[in-house]
């Protein structure tokens, strides 16, 4: 098991099976151990089929770890000019409150909020000052990124909406597949939208998708959406 640990001298410990701690190498420097305190990011430690993937609070740089934990390497720098956070002075007793204070004197910026790995890609969620969200998808094998405010259903719910807020960045996965939760209304309105030709459609190719969407209430537990990343 391994995470955040900011009361250790290094940002990561790795906690053994039977429960003893060690204390895991990488040291960012005190002033950015101090500064990822102040937000913890939703997933910034992710496995890949070939390492682990890190990322703290307030940092552009994606880390890759080893699978025995014994290296550590700068992977991905997510370039954010002109947006890219400056260089803010950290005091020892700087708290959550003070900090919120120093970034609101900032005309705005980008932070990341989580990441996640798969084998042809990685997926960033990110944040500006205005906690609008945005989602960043990178092609390992392209080099290509692509940067989403929103995503339009053009297989499902034709035309339906989904805009990416702060609240609604994704932050799991499950194997290479991105888990997406969303509220039910955001389908029920891309549903009733739907022309009859189109929801007939739906109900004869996706039967299963078309008795959620048509049964679903606003007061249900949000929806899973599993987003398949294609080759880009």
């Amino acid at each position: 098991m391994n995470g955040y640990a900011p009361e250790y001298v290094h940002l990561l410990v790795k906690v053994n099976d039977d429960g003893s701690k060690l204390d895991f190498f990488f040291d960012p420097g005190e002033k950015e151990i101090l500064k990822s305190q102040f937000l913890k990011t939703w997933r910034g430690l992710v496995p890949s089929d070939s390492c682990y993937y890190l990322i703290y609070s307030f940092c552009d740089t994606i880390y890759s770890i080893s699978p025995d934990m014994q290296k550590i390497a700068s992977a991905y720098y997510i370039d954010y000019a002109p947006k890219k956070l400056p260089d803010i002075p950290v005091d020892p007793k700087d708290d959550c409150l003070s900090w919120e204070k120093k970034l609101s004197h900032l005309d705005d910026y980008l932070k990341t909020s989580s990441i996640g790995a798969g084998d042809d890609f990685l997926y960033i969620g990110i944040t500006d000052k205005a906690y609008k969200g945005y989602l960043s998808l990178y092609s390992k094998r392209s080099k290509k990124i692509m940067t989403a405010k929103r995503l339009v259903d053009d297989m499902y719910l034709k035309g339906n909406v989904i805009t990416v807020t702060g609240k609604r960045i994704p932050h799991n996965m499950d194997g290479d597949d991105i888990i997406w939760e969303i509220k039910p209304r955001i389908l029920m309105k891309g549903y009733q939208r739907l022309s009859a030709t189109d929801r007939e459609t739906l109900q004869q190719k996706y039967p299963a998708w078309d008795q959620i969407c048509s049964s679903l209430k606003e007061d249900d537990n949000p929806v899973l959406l599993r987003i398949k990343v294609k080759d880009f």
